[in-house]
């Protein structure tokens, strides 16, 4: 990497403002476009709300064709627990129309619906020009039933961040230079998070990175804050169609509150169009496939909307999904859609 050529200059400066240096003014956590698919990674909450062990893993590739441009992997897995319990499972039938609550028929006109406990973990490794971040954390929900349609579920995760600078990958204009050495810090992660959902509608909301650690000896540099609201809603426009729109909102000071519109179209619970808008910044096209009760797999395009966007570079991410422990054969989230 060439630090006298204007485009790494610009990699660099989004590096620093990605929070790993001295700047406060930007998104520092990996931006994501098909979260939600996977909402755990933005909200702990979400630990165990399926009735098998749900494994995710991502690869994103942003700015495609740029030196040094962001890249982000990750892998998450969480799992209800108890799954062999009867109260757990549910016939194909009410799966198919994404029906999760148990009827009267089913467990008895006077059955308590029980809480259950979810656990969970991910990896997530991010990367643009120079920088690394990496983070590992565990996870915890706890799933309550309101009544006989709505649970709501709370949830923490905690584990630890690490963010390096790798001055092998810079050639300095002046070997010299203070920064020509590579640096790094691991400070300790948490989050919080809340989740209501049922059978055709969920919402969300969480914060990350609420410990707010420094990242160096100069106190202005910091983890700061990051705070999320989710919503969506099913919409069955026929047994085998559904429509869901979502949406979700961001902020983190002292940035404005920023959001993303979604909509999904669902056949037969098994394949789906979308696309979404990043307010002021990207498009995306989305699609994906449930292949079996074991593996899906979805893809995602965008395209934005500022100066990146004009030199043509676009940014792909895939995501495939594996089911283990399925045992209803599940071929689709009951919950999450």
């Amino acid at each position: 990497m060439n630090f006298r050529n204007p485009m790494t200059r610009m990699l660099l400066l989004g590096g620093l403002l990605f929070g790993v240096s001295l700047s406060l003014t930007a998104q520092q956590r990996p931006q994501h476009t098909q979260y939600m698919l996977n909402n755990y990674v933005l909200n702990p909450a979400i630990t165990g709300i399926e009735d098998y062990l749900d494994l995710k893993l991502s690869s994103r590739s942003q700015w495609v064709g740029i030196d040094g441009a962001p890249l982000t992997l990750y892998l998450t897995g969480h799992t209800k627990l108890g799954l062999n319990n009867p109260s757990s499972i549910l016939n194909e039938a009410d799966n198919k129309q994404g029906d999760f609550a148990p009827t009267p028929k089913q467990y008895g006109t006077h059955r308590k619906h029980k809480p259950h406990h979810g656990v969970g973990g991910s990896i997530l490794y991010d990367r643009i020009g120079p920088f690394v971040r990496t983070e590992v954390n565990a996870s915890y929900a706890y799933h309550l039933w309101l009544n006989a349609k709505m649970k709501l579920s709370a949830g923490a995760s905690a584990g630890f961040l690490r963010q390096s600078f790798r001055a092998d990958k810079v050639t300095f204009a002046d070997p010299a230079d203070l920064v020509n050495t590579g640096r790094s810090s691991i400070n300790p992660n948490f989050s919080l998070g809340l989740w209501l959902y049922s059978q055709n509608f969920y919402a969300g909301v969480s914060g990350a990175q609420l410990l707010g650690q420094d990242l160096s000896s100069q106190k202005e540099t910091k983890f700061l804050p990051h705070y999320f609201v989710t919503g969506a809603y099913k919409l069955n426009i026929s047994p085998e169609v559904a429509l869901v729109p979502s949406v979700l909102m961001k902020w983190m000071r002292p940035l404005p509150v920023s959001l993303d519109y979604n909509l999904k179209a669902i056949y037969d619970n098994r394949f789906w169009l979308g696309g979404s808008y990043r307010q002021g910044e990207s498009f995306a096209a989305l699609a994906g496939l449930s292949l079996n009760s074991m593996f899906e797999i979805s893809y995602a395009y965008d395209l934005g909307t500022g100066d990146v966007s004009r030199e043509g570079a676009g940014s792909h991410e895939l995501l495939l999904g594996v089911r283990l422990l399925n045992h209803r054969r599940a071929v689709s989230p009951s919950n999450l859609w």
